[in-house]
């Protein structure tokens, strides 16, 4: 038998600055979720929409993740909704969904929120998932934290600022 070796993707080069998604500048790999075209993708938009019900500006992106031979070739919508709220206050919303003709979430799909290191949330996908969504939390200008999806034997870790 052979052993599966551990994949994991460190995005730690490029770090997503969501405070300039505001001004419609998104960071290679992540457009805005109104421009998917994927028809898949476009009714998730209105699940985000009532979430900042006292929202001032918000914006949704989302970034595919492909996780190659775990889900055979599949990829999942990274998807964050930001609000601005008051002065330098950011919330932020984070979802997972499947793309494509998939229905479901891979069972044991982890999504996890760092902060240096740390694990601040954690959910996990159960066989019959639609989507996953951690806590919507805040954060203030210049705050960076990072987003780790993780199935298996195989990891990536996306990392933002505010």
């Amino acid at each position: 038998m052979k052993a599966m070796n551990n994949v994991s993707v460190d995005s730690s080069l490029i770090q997503v600055n969501l405070s300039q998604w505001f001004q419609s500048l998104f960071t290679a790999g992540w457009q805005p979720i109104d421009e998917i075209l994927n028809l898949q993708l476009g009714g998730l938009t209105f699940e985000f929409r009532n979430s900042f019900p006292n929202r001032r500006t918000s914006v949704n992106g989302v970034k595919l993740i492909d996780l190659g031979i775990q889900l055979g070739g599949q990829s999942l919508a990274l998807m964050l909704a930001v609000s601005q709220e008051k002065e330098e206050k950011i919330a932020i919303i984070v979802q997972v969904h499947p793309t494509g003709n998939e229905r479901y979430l891979p069972p044991n799909l982890k999504l996890m929120l760092l902060e240096s290191g740390e694990v601040i949330q954690q959910i996990q996908s159960r066989s019959q998932d639609l989507y996953i969504q951690l806590n919507r939390f805040t954060g203030l200008t210049g705050t960076s934290f990072s987003l780790q999806l993780t199935l298996d034997n195989f990891s990536i870790t996306e990392n933002f600022s505010i």
